[in-house]
């Protein structure tokens, strides 16, 4: 999943990585294909599944990190301390 919300980043968002990052990735992408070579039987219906699940989970996970603007985070914050300050008294 972590090749693939880089790439959507890159396409969505424009961000850029630093070449260790890239390295670290292309680790992770070699071990994956590795394993994945090793399993012969692929069912096609599984193979779609996995792909929109994939996707969709990457999706999310890029729309949740750049819907947490420091506002938003400021606003949940001030409504925690207000929590905590209400159950104090």
């Amino acid at each position: 999943m972590i090749p693939v919300v880089c790439v959507m980043e890159w396409i969505l968002h424009s961000k850029h990585y630093s070449r260790e990052v890239k390295m670290a990735v292309m680790v992770v992408v070699i071990g994956v294909g590795v394993c994945t070579v090793t399993d012969v039987k692929v069912n096609a219906k599984g193979f779609i599944c996995a792909c929109v699940a994939v996707l969709s989970t990457s999706l999310q996970q890029i729309v949740s990190k750049s819907s947490k603007s420091p506002i938003c985070i400021s606003i949940e914050l001030s409504i925690l301390r207000t929590d905590v300050n209400a159950s104090i008294w």
